[in-house]
């Protein structure tokens, strides 16, 4: 069994929210020493698209295919969202 973490995304302006189901908090490679490591903890607005990260040369690393890793680990796939939404 898994635990079910939210990132909602509210846009004011125009009265709609998204929810981005996740299954991890943050992606395995996540942490500040040793080889491959990255300070990336995804908070809403990296879910929505916007990677954020606190050192320049973690960003400079950032690519598309780092990216779909993160959403990858940290997503559910379109099983466990249908799986969710047929118990709502």
């Amino acid at each position: 069994a898994w635990r079910l973490t939210l990132s909602v995304i509210t846009v004011f302006s125009k009265s709609y929210k998204t929810v981005i189901p996740r299954k991890r908090h943050r992606p395995s490679f996540y942490g500040t020493e040793g080889e491959g490591t990255m300070l990336l903890s995804p908070a809403s607005v990296d879910m929505g698209g916007v990677f954020i990260t606190p050192l320049e040369k973690d960003f400079d690393a950032l690519d598309a295919s780092l990216v779909m890793k993160v959403l990858d680990e940290l997503c559910l796939d379109a099983m466990q969202i249908n799986e969710i939404a047929s118990n709502i």
